[in-house]
């Protein structure tokens, strides 16, 4: 029965996290030429980009970083590192990207060449650009 209840539960998150989760991604400069800017998720539905977000976040990055294919950026809390850390999913260009956004050195890379940032980046992040983010588990 326990393990009845469980399977359940972790069915129900893997779908949470699908309905939100990016099925693509896209580059800023193809959101920005998006009359409605927006990728598929993986549960069928849209992640909308806010105009404004997309606009302030153009000035600070250069033509490489607004032409890779890394938004939205997802973090995923990543237990191993302690329960505030988040892993930067997309590599080195996203990990930069987000760290230039925020304006900050709160990325870190594990040995094995993750890259994560703590809560107070990601709650930070999301207050200055709600919309090129999507935070997962």
């Amino acid at each position: 029965m326990r393990e009845e209840v469980a399977s359940k539960w972790i069915s129900l998150r893997l779908r949470e996290v699908a309905s939100i989760a990016p099925a693509v991604r896209a580059s800023l400069n193809e959101l920005l030429l998006q009359e409605d800017p927006h990728v598929p998720t993986q549960g069928r539905g849209v992640h909308r980009f806010n105009r404004g977000d997309l606009e302030r976040s153009r000035g600070l990055l250069s033509e490489i970083e607004a032409d890779a294919r890394i938004f939205p950026i997802v973090l995923a809390k990543f237990e191993d590192l302690g329960g505030d850390s988040y892993v930067i999913q997309g590599g080195e260009i996203a990990s930069r990207v987000f760290s230039k956004l925020l304006g900050s050195k709160l990325v870190n890379r594990t040995e094995d060449g993750l890259y994560y940032t703590y809560k107070s980046a990601v709650i930070e992040f999301s207050r200055r650009f709600p919309s090129l983010a999507v935070i997962v588990g």
